[in-house]
């Protein structure tokens, strides 16, 4: 009969696979880049800079049935003192099912596990292990497999965790009868086994064995109402471990509910008693990201703890649940503090589609908020269990601040750090390489600046991530955060500039996504999805450079969503974009004073653009292009090959007007309404494209047959421009 875990609570940062990343993991801290220390009070957790203590695939995997023992105490900033350690046990690739036992050097190995695996997975799970003989710990594991070991954090003397046991508190396999979907039973756990009356909480583990079906477990207090949050994630037949603290309800009891019947298993290991400062919780979804748009592979969202819900806005570290749901593959999520360089373990592993869970204690960073990576394309919520109050670990910040930047781990820290206000400065002449980073949320207020001026080309902000995503998931990697953001003076890089096929990979520079952003004297380019995308209010694009955005089905240089008031478009000079503005087909915008340069038409479309809202909807309920549109004084030198210059797919809410512009072109027809209309097959005569099973046609009109679309004053056959 598989064993079950018998302690675990995580570490806060756990294995990155395949990454090299063996030894202790540094991270930059303060002005100088050198590593933070802090004093903690001496009845709590003391989290430290995460490090790998052991990976053994530098050799041989441990053989089946073997016993290792390894010092933590009084080395990596653990003192010889310390009465438990937070670590972070994987298994990787074991040669058949069994499981890991992690216990303190010099007492018997307890009848229970730390980790269970089936063969060939790679799987994690965080475990308090008691600290014994010499400052060891030991691990015994059932069958060959290559083992990880991370530490996060100690326990001191005097810190009022103290272990227990540990000890099997049920089984319910020895009661011949599963726990029944939706039901909730109660457990005593304070007053008896060693465990105090008087304990604040208890640290468990959780196994789910032979579930009839999907579903989850739910741990909490006696006498609260049950939280909508989960311990435990399971699937139809397995058997599977997740670590917890649970705070003691009333008469020293704890509840779990179960949604889908299962055999349930909970070890008891430790416990936090009346001394001790961590605060347990009634646990609260702080993010559950199925309610939004789903994390592309490579995206780093930070979130605020801190100040929130409970939590101080001092607290010092959180203790976390993290779900992985539906990830597009196998791969990891990262907790870490905000404001400190990515570093490359993982605190959750995951299979392609599965939900997993597992547990964490997350050191609390800038602005009391964590941040959350993930590598695959998936889904993930975070629930909160508890804290540990400060003093914190970060001396405050002076706001406003400059912070001078030259590398990706000092911008994407000054990205953290930042509030209203700040400025984020990149030297003229550094290049900032950002390959690997996706979705980088950018503070509301903060200003970016990269010194381009006459003469001076300016900094270089670059990706060359080319991953393959479906065409309707674009991703950006600047994305603002807040309103107020500004860009100003940068290079902003795609990763390739080519036409290429729409199926290939979209990557987007910067998503304007609140209002009163500004995008100047900057050059954005090679971006295959967009180079700025528009959904906020009040918005300006001004005097920047915006060239070679062309992938097929895409490819847009200023590309506007709906917006409740124009976006405004100025100054710029355009070259090569398949679409150099466009329109969702629900915004407004203002195109004026622009330069349009004639280049090689190939992969060109309409220079400006307004989608038609029935390409969305895919039916005829409404044929909309946009709300109001102002495009004047522009000097459009291309010429537009055999397309017109400007494409409206439908009629106007209010109006488009087109007027004073200076065009190379001769043609009447520069522009034209395309009023977009679904069908089941394409229509004869007609242009048509095929969206899903929908075909979208129309035949052009021109002219004063154009409906809400004025033309007016425009000079044409000015090949050089006017201005």
């Amino acid at each position: 009969m598989t064993r079950a875990t018998f302690l675990t609570y995580g570490a806060a940062l756990a294995l990155g696979l395949g990454l090299g990343c063996g030894g202790e993991i540094d991270w930059e801290g303060g002005e100088d880049g050198e590593r933070q220390t802090a004093a903690y009070s001496s009845n709590g957790f003391a989290p430290v800079l995460a490090y790998r203590r052991l990976d053994t695939r530098s050799g041989k995997p441990w053989a089946a049935q073997s016993k290792h023992c390894l010092r933590v105490a009084g080395q990596n900033g653990i003192p010889g003192t310390a009465r438990a350690v937070a670590v972070n046990l994987v298994a990787i690739r074991p040669s058949a099912a069994g499981y890991l036992v992690a216990y303190p050097d010099g007492v018997t190995a307890p009848k229970t596990s730390s980790l269970n695996y089936p063969p060939g997975a790679v799987i994690a799970n965080g475990a308090i292990v008691g600290v014994g003989t010499g400052g060891r710990i030991c691990l015994y594991t059932v069958a060959q497999t290559h083992v990880v070991v991370d530490v996060s954090g100690y326990f001191p003397q005097g810190s009022g965790y103290a272990p227990a046991g540990p000890y099997r508190r049920l089984d319910t396999r020895d009661e011949k009868k599963p726990a029944a979907s939706g039901a909730t039973r109660c457990l005593k756990v304070a007053g008896r086994d060693g465990v105090p009356s008087t304990a604040r909480a208890v640290a468990v583990n959780l196994v789910a064995v032979a579930p009839s079906g999907a579903g989850f477990l739910t741990a909490f207090p006696r006498g609260v109402k049950r939280p909508e949050t989960s311990s435990l994630n399971y699937a139809s037949g397995e058997t599977v471990a997740n670590g917890a603290i649970v705070k003691i309800g009333s008469e020293g009891m704890i509840c779990f509910f179960v949604k889908t019947a299962t055999h349930v298993i909970l070890d008891v290991s430790g416990y936090f008693g009346s001394g001790s400062d961590f605060a347990p919780i009634t646990p609260y979804r702080r993010l559950d990201t199925r309610a939004g748009s789903q994390p592309v592979a490579g995206s780093t969202r930070c979130l605020q703890v801190g100040g929130k819900n409970g939590v101080p806005s001092t607290a010092r570290a959180v203790a976390v649940n993290l779900t992985v749901v539906n990830a597009d593959r196998a791969g990891h999520l990262l907790a870490r503090p905000a404001g400190r360089a990515q570093i490359r373990t993982s605190v959750l592993n995951h299979a392609a589609g599965e939900a997993r869970a597992n547990n964490a204690l997350v050191q609390i960073g800038a602005r009391g908020r964590i941040c959350i990576f993930t590598h695959a394309t998936a889904h993930y919520i975070l629930d909160v269990v508890g804290y540990w109050p400060g003093p914190g670990p970060f001396d405050p910040i002076t706001h406003p601040r400059a912070f001078d930047v030259s590398s990706a781990t000092g911008f994407v820290n000054a990205l953290e750090t930042a509030t209203s206000g700040d400025t984020i400065q990149i030297p003229p002449t550094a290049t900032i390489d950002l390959t690997g980073h996706k979705e980088l949320a950018v503070p509301g207020g903060v200003t970016i600046t990269g010194g381009r001026a006459a003469g001076v080309k300016g900094a270089l902000v670059v990706t060359r991530q080319k991953d393959m995503l479906p065409l309707n998931r674009t991703w950006h990697l600047l994305t603002s955060a807040g309103s107020g953001l500004v860009v100003r003076g940068i290079r902003l890089q795609g990763p390739d500039g080519a036409i290429g096929a729409p199926t290939d990979f979209m990557a987007g520079g910067i998503n304007l996504r609140h209002a009163d952003a500004v995008v100047e004297n900057s050059e954005l380019f090679s971006w295959p999805a967009d180079a700025v995308a528009v959904s906020g209010d009040n918005v300006v694009v001004r005097g920047s450079y915006i060239h070679h955005n062309i992938r097929a089905g895409r490819g847009y240089g200023v590309v506007v969503g709906a917006t409740k008031t124009p976006v405004i478009i100025e100054r710029n000079t355009f070259e090569r974009n398949r679409h150099s503005v466009a329109g969702s087909g629900f915004g407004s915008y203002l195109v004026r004073r622009n330069r349009f340069k004639q280049s090689d038409p190939t992969g060109i479309h309409w220079v400006i653009d307004m989608h038609g809202a029935n390409e969305h909807t895919l039916d005829n309920s409404t044929f909309q292009a946009g709300v109001f549109m102002h495009i004047h004084n522009n000097d459009f030198e291309y010429r537009g090959g055999a397309q017109g210059i400007i494409g409206i797919r439908g009629i106007p809410a209010d109006v488009a007007i087109v007027e004073g512009n200076c065009v190379a072109d001769t043609d009447s027809r520069w522009v034209g309404q395309y009023v977009m209309k679904a069908h089941d097959a394409p229509v004869s005569g007609q242009s048509c494209y095929q969206k899903g099973t929908t075909w979208l046609c129309h035949t052009p009109t021109f002219g004063a047959a154009m409906k809400n679309i004025v033309v007016r004053t425009n000079l044409l056959g000015h090949p050089s421009g006017c201005r």
